[in-house]
């Protein structure tokens, strides 16, 4: 007899919009540092490949107003080839508040005098307002890139300051003020019905939390998508600690769930637009353990009724500043993806993480865009969650929440699914953009997985070896 199970409800529908796990992935592939790198030919067309062939739905991206006529000739190259892959892209309206806004103060963006009036922000804020509106308009209407679906309102905009604040004003309300005018100009140039909203993209805590309640009352006419950041946290002490790798479905559920319960009453889509591993986490996010943790925090978003989500990062990536700190960045790298940096100063930098393979399997098996999610149940030691791809077809992600194998009985309610099987335990990186290839198929509606230890599996009928159906 199984020693756990899962069984699915269809019945039970949470959502019926699942867009799918997605990545932040910056436009950075043509710029000239990546390039000097080793970011180029082969290696940035196996980027491409490792993007088409998981599947990817939305890409994330940096996208400033001090982009240089050449910086936006190589962005455009970047964009091509996600309109040619078909990957949607969520754009960003800027990056930092208020110091981007503040980029159109030109030589008086650090005079304390001229940022500490709220007319002069006002004013910056048209400019600001027309500037994304102009640069949507040039990108959608005379270059038909169409794929830029979203509009990201800045990041973590009232976290931290990162430009002047105007005298006796409060951070977020200066933040609708700037959101109100980009919606206003997006209407003004016949673009709104083009591109929605996300919004506030704070970070899941208390503080955070006024944040998003603000958003709803008073933003909801401006807002689309509601968004918000969520990390995990971990020290040095993880690797002491197993029960941390073991833990964690429950955190993420009640993340997704409180965060849906804030937005109810509006009866929009909600995501998760930045989730990863924070603190002194870089060397667990380079280990098979980290696979197990993106599994786990998945299956809490799709149950939690989340619409989507962007893991920080896909891929290791170059800025344009040579930092060095502990956040990762290493002389302007930053090592929080799932495939390393080709040419930074690590082994096998051509080779993927082993947590890209998990990030591959959810991206390419349990979404085509717009999923149904079904009820599900499940027993002690493990988590799953099940979905509808497309009409027809069925996916189902079984984690293992223990460091010990667990036996599993699965009721699917139907039989020819596929079985592709991540084990943490035993993973070597594959050629190239290759994915773990499926390595059984179900004969009954009723089936018993042995799962190993902190492993994850996908049974899915829907994409068989990198063909549509």
């Amino acid at each position: 007899m199984a020693e756990t199970f899962v069984k699915i409800d269809r019945n039970k529908i949470i959502n019926d919009d699942y867009v799918g796990s997605c990545g932040v992935y910056h436009g950075f592939s043509y710029m000239p540092l990546p390039e000097q790198m080793g970011l180029t030919g082969q290696a940035r067309e196996r980027e491409f490949k490792r993007v088409e062939s998981m599947k990817l739905k939305v890409a994330r991206t940096w996208f400033r107003p001090d982009y240089s006529r050449d910086m936006m000739l190589r962005f455009n190259l970047w964009l091509e080839r996600m309109q040619e892959i078909g990957v949607d892209v969520a754009i960003q309206s800027g990056w930092w508040f208020t110091k981007d806004v503040w980029y159109f103060a030109r030589e008086k963006h650090n005079d304390p005098e001229y940022t500490g009036s709220l007319d002069n922000f006002i004013l910056c804020c048209d400019k600001f307002a027309a500037w994304i509106a102009k640069a949507l308009e040039y990108f959608i209407v005379v270059r038909g890139y169409e794929h830029i679906k979203y509009l990201v309102l800045f990041t973590e905009p009232v976290s931290y300051a990162s430009g002047p604040v105007p005298d006796n004003t409060e951070p977020f309300r200066l933040y609708e003020i700037c959101c109100r005018k980009i919606h206003e100009k997006l209407i003004a140039y016949n673009l709104r019905d083009k591109i929605k909203l996300m919004g506030p993209n704070g970070v899941y805590t208390s503080f955070e939390d006024d944040q998003l309640r603000n958003a709803v009352e008073h933003m909801n006419d401006v807002i689309d998508i509601y968004t918000l950041h969520t990390y995990a946290w971990t020290d040095s002490g993880w690797m002491k600690n197993p029960d941390f790798i073991m833990s964690g479905y429950n955190k993420w559920l009640r993340h997704a769930e409180y965060i849906r319960g804030i937005t109810a009453k509006t009866g929009k889509p909600v995501w998760i637009d930045e989730y990863g591993l924070s603190g002194e986490a870089e060397r667990f996010r380079d280990t098979p353990w980290y696979g197990n943790f993106i599994a786990r925090a998945n299956a809490a978003f799709i149950n939690g009724g989340l619409d989507g989500s962007f893991i920080w990062l896909l891929f290791d990536q170059r800025y344009f500043w040579d930092t060095t700190n502990d956040d990762s960045f290493y002389n302007g790298v930053h090592r929080w993806g799932t495939c390393y940096m080709p040419g930074d100063n690590l082994p096998d930098s051509e080779n993927a993480r082993p947590s890209w393979y998990v990030l591959a399997m959810l991206s390419r098996y349990m979404s085509g865009g717009c999923a149904k999610v079904y009820g599900i149940e499940f027993g002690e030691d493990i988590c799953a969650a099940a979905t509808e791809p497309a009409p027809g077809k069925t996916s189902i992600l079984i984690v293992n929440n223990k460091d010990e194998e667990k036996e599993i009985e699965i009721t699917a309610g139907v039989s020819g699914l596929r079985r592709y099987l991540y084990d943490p335990n035993t993973i070597k990186p594959l050629p190239d953009y290759m994915l773990i290839e499926a390595d059984e198929i179900t004969e009954t509606e009723t089936f018993v997985l042995k799962l190993p230890p902190l492993g994850a599996a996908i049974y899915s009928d829907y994409m068989y070896q990198q063909k549509e159906e």
